[in-house]
This record gives structure tokens, sequence and C-alpha cells, in this order.
């Protein structure tokens, strides 16, 4: 008994890791496809289960790997009243485009849609006086494919369902009706930047839905800078930070209080300038930008 328990339990975990890594070669071609065709849902869904049908090796009464995988999904979908999977989009979300959307740039394809240009993307972070937008994310974010996958893997061995149904959990409900059934849920992550224009399509986020929008940002939004605690550095003296604390640690040591200095790092706006003065339509760079900045050296006109 044994060793027929652990013959089951490597047959179970190799299916696991098979399927893990199939589901997470599917989910870099969805990327590849959504990321040349402005993030369109269906080019995604689309291509993740075409990726995703090597899987699904024909037998029986299906002649084909398509058709078994349309039966196989349907059958999930029935057992448990929601989608076989899962694919959120985190990013490009709402957020990205009430900041960074270009409305002088139009797509045949896109209608009415909200579109952010993804040319010369370093030219615009440069260009910007607010490099971040309220809630921390930069026009690189903005331009960037994040995917999250929840793929349900179902068990073959006996036993190993009740075994998940008693020791599973999940974050999110999504998963957690998925366990309560005996479904494993494999989280797979990838984020590719984008190669065409990013487009505000819409998604219903119901539980038949495969592909679905992250409504809000997923980056966490930076801490007021008053509220970051100041670093020390020995030896050269350097600039004091206003409203610094004025005593040293207590392990400064022989050196005296003249061989530190309070620093901290520099403020960075957290929330949009008022409309119209975000941007420098000349290109020509501000007056507050400093020559130190990683994206100065790709401006052409940066020049003081």
């Amino acid at each position: 008994m044994p060793i027929l328990l652990a013959g089951a339990a490597i047959i179970e975990v190799a299916r696991w890791q098979a399927a893990r890594m199939m589901a997470g070669m599917a989910l870099l071609e969805a990327a590849r496809a959504a990321s040349t065709q402005h993030g369109n849902p269906d080019a995604l869904q689309s291509a993740f289960e075409h990726a995703l049908r090597p899987w699904f090796a024909a037998s029986g009464s299906n002649g084909d790997s398509a058709n078994r995988q349309r039966t196989r999904f349907a059958a999930i979908e029935a057992q448990l009243a929601q989608a076989p999977y899962r694919v959120q989009i985190d990013a490009p979300n709402d957020s990205h485009f009430a900041r960074f959307a270009d409305p002088t740039l139009k797509l045949a394809a896109a209608g009415s849609r909200k579109i952010i240009n993804a040319d010369y993307v370093a030219e615009q972070h440069a260009r910007s006086k607010s490099r971040r937008a309220a809630s921390g994310d930069t026009i690189f974010d903005a331009t960037t494919l994040k995917l999250r996958l929840t793929y349900l893997h179902a068990p073959i061995v006996p036993g190993v369902r009740a075994i998940v149904q008693m020791l599973g959990s999940s974050s999110d409900a999504f998963g957690t009706q998925a366990i309560a059934k005996g479904f494993i849920p494999i989280r797979r992550d990838i984020a590719l930047e984008m190669h065409s224009h990013p487009v505000q399509w819409t998604t219903v986020n119901h539980a038949m839905a495969r592909v679905v929008h992250t409504r809000t940002s997923s980056a966490p939004t930076l801490p007021p800078t008053s509220a970051t605690p100041p670093t020390w550095q020995w030896g050269a003296p350097s600039i004091t930070h206003p409203g610094a604390g004025a005593t040293p640690p207590a392990d400064h040591g022989s050196e005296g209080p003249d061989a530190w200095r309070p620093i901290a790092e520099p403020d960075v706006p957290t929330t949009d300038p008022p409309p119209g003065a975000g941007d420098d339509p000349s290109g020509a760079g501000s007056e507050g930008d400093s020559l130190l900045d990683p994206a100065c050296g790709a401006v052409i006109c940066c020049d003081r």
C-alpha cells in the first residue's frame, strides 16, 4: 500500500506540474497576441485556448483536441457554474487610461475608446513634469500588459479531491469556489511590453467570464515623503534634509557629530498636476527637469 500511494502521488504531482507548465506557456502566447493587438480580450482568449490545446490530446469520440477542449470546458462550467479558467488584466487599467490617454490618437479598431500612445515612451516620460499618476504608476506601467491567470486543474487520483477540499485555500472567490469542488487553482503571472497602442476595452466581470479587467491599479501608492525615515550616510558631508532628525545614531562611534548627515529620497509627486500643467508640448523640457534624470539622455532636444 505505501508503494501504491507513493506511485499515485508521483503521478498526480507530475500531472499538476505538466498542467502548470502548459498553462504558463499558453499565457505567454496569449500575452504576445494581445500585446500586438492593442490588448484585445478576444484575441487574448483565442490565443490562450489555442496554445492550450496540446494538453487535450484527442481520444475516444472526440476527433480532435479542440473538440475535447470545448467538451472539457463545458463540463467544468456545468459543474462549477463558473469559467474553467480566468485571465485577469491588471494593466493597463482604468486609472492608466484616465491619466495617460492620448485624445489626438485615433484607431479604426478602437472607435471612440480611449487610447494610450505606446510610441516614444521614454520621451513621453521625460517631457512630463508629473512622472507618476496618483496611483504611483508611470507611462511605462501604462504600456506594459500585466496578466494573472487562474487555471483550474482537476486531479485524477481518487481521494485527492477530498484532500484539496479539506486543506485547500484561496485568496479570491473564484479560487475558493473551485477548491470547494476539488479543483486545484494554478496561478501564473506575466508582464509584457505592449507592441501596439493600448485600447480601453470593456469586459463583463461575471462568473462565466474567462477574461476580466482589474478596475483599479495594482501598484501600491507611494507613501508621503515626510513619512519616510531618514537614512544615514557616513564620511563626506551631504545636504541635510529639512525637518530631519538632528540627533546622530547612538552607535556613531568616535567620528563625531559632524561625520554624519541625515539624507532622504527626493520628493516624488503622487498626484496629477493641474490640467495643462503636466506636459510640455514643445518637447524642450521644463525648468524643473534635472540633467541627472535617466531619461534626459534619450531626449534629442534636452540641452541646457
